[in-house]
């Protein structure tokens, strides 16, 4: 199974409806993840945003940057 797939098997009824408008008006999505670690020795915190809507999809505190390669499938 795509990643993608996977993916959309964990989003909830308003963020589909959000991506499926999304989508109707600019034909696709655009998907951005974006870390930002307040000070050393804390968690990052990893958001994931639908840039033409600008929604944020989700957002979660991770301590190993290699564990937010799988962030936005395991936490949706």
């Amino acid at each position: 199974m795509s990643d993608i797939k996977l993916f959309l098997l964990h989003l909830d009824d308003h963020i589909r409806t959000i991506l499926a408008e999304t989508t109707e008006q600019n034909g696709d999505v655009l998907l951005s993840m974006g870390g930002v670690q307040p000070e050393k020795g804390n968690e990052k915190l990893y958001v994931l945003r639908e840039v033409f809507s600008g929604n944020v999809l989700a957002a979660k505190n991770m301590k190993s940057e290699a564990a937010s390669e799988s962030f936005a499938v395991q936490s949706i």
